[in-house]
Parts: structure tokens; sequence; C-alpha cells
């Protein structure tokens, strides 16, 4: 006998949270996404991803085959490799890319803001401006609650809101999140001719 598949609620509407709607809308799961921002273009902080070929085959499997070949016409260089180095230029690390001639199998520098557009693209199943409050089971379901007091229900609820946010600390209150004792900063700067003057020669 086969059993008809559940509708979920996806709260979260980021990356993970929209590649797994794709993902379920190419396998005909119904699916809802809530996000708390009020619009696709809320957050448009940070530069770019660089999304490794484990990344790039997740992203090739989840999206329809127009969405994946724009990902890849709209990726940026991403380099020979990613070197991670400490305040003082000290290498910590440096992995080479991937140099494949498929696709899938090489690394990709993509937009923050191009990549959730993408996502975004044909799933006519998000809403923004919902804030989640809290779950609870109603039945046989999961009835889930917005604090503009609104509601809505499903078979599954998964929880694409982050570590630190409430769906993880409704389901598990007493976990704790370890930090891994240290943090990277990030940024772009152009490459000028006065700024290759001081800019040491390993970051140029």
């Amino acid at each position: 006998m086969q059993h008809a598949k559940p509708d979920v609620i996806i709260v979260g509407g980021g990356i993970g949270g929209l590649c797994l709607a794709q993902a379920l809308k190419q396998s005909g799961v119904p699916c809802r996404v809530y996000e708390r921002d009020e619009s696709s273009d809320a957050r448009l902080q940070g530069y770019r991803l660089n999304v490794e070929p484990f990344g790039a085959r997740a992203l090739h499997d989840c999206l329809p085959a127009p969405l994946w070949e724009l990902l890849v016409e709209t990726s940026g260089d991403p380099g020979p490799g990613m070197g991670v180095y400490t305040q003082r230029l000290r290498p910590l690390m440096y992995e080479p890319g991937p140099d494949h001639p498929d696709p899938v199998d090489r690394a990709h520098a993509v937009s923050r803001a191009t990549l959730r557009r993408l996502l975004l693209a044909g799933l006519g199943n998000v809403t923004f401006g919902q804030e989640f409050v809290r779950y609870q089971q109603d039945g046989d379901a999961i009835r889930v609650e917005f604090a503009d007091g609104s509601s809505d229900r499903a078979g599954l609820l998964v929880g694409a809101d982050g570590a630190g946010y409430r769906v993880r600390r409704q389901l598990l209150p007493n976990a704790e999140i370890v930090s891994p004792g240290g943090f990277g900063v990030g940024g772009k700067l152009y490459l000028t001719d006065a700024t290759r003057q001081w800019l040491p020669e390993i970051l140029q």
C-alpha cells in the first residue's frame, strides 16, 4: 500500500530552507516556507559563498536544470584554492581547489543574494514577514503559531531557522551550543595600485 506524502512546513527561508523546499518540490512533496524577514532582499550584507563540490552536488540534485545552469553561469572564479591565516598571516591551512571539467564536481564562488534569488525561483510557497513563535502537536499534525496570531498545520515541521533559534530551543531546550573557540573575518578589497603597495603578496 502506498502512503500519501505528508505536507511539510519549513521555518526559515535562508539558503538551507529554500534548498530543501526546491528538493521537496522536485520530489512532489507539498511544502510551505515561512521566513521572518520582510522580503527576499532584506539581508544584502555579505559578499559571496565558496560552494565546494559537496555543496555543488547537493544544489545540482535539488534544483531544476535551468536554475542549476543559471547558478553555474552567474558564479565567479573561486581561485586556485582556499587559505586560512592568522591575523599575522601565519598559515593555518590551505586547500587547493578541485580542477574538474564537470561543474557538478568543482567549486563555485556564488553571490549570496544571487543564490537566494535562484533558490526562490519557481517556489511560490514562501511567506515573508512571518515570525515563528511556537509549535505544538495537534492530533496527527503539527500546528505552527506565528507572532501575528496566525497559524498553520502540517504533517512535518522542519526548523531551518538556525541552531540558536526557536524551533531548536523548543525541541531541545537543554541542548547547549558549544563555541569552537575561534572566528573568522571575511570581506573584499579592490586590487588597485594603491592597495597592492601595502597588501602582502600572499593575499594578492
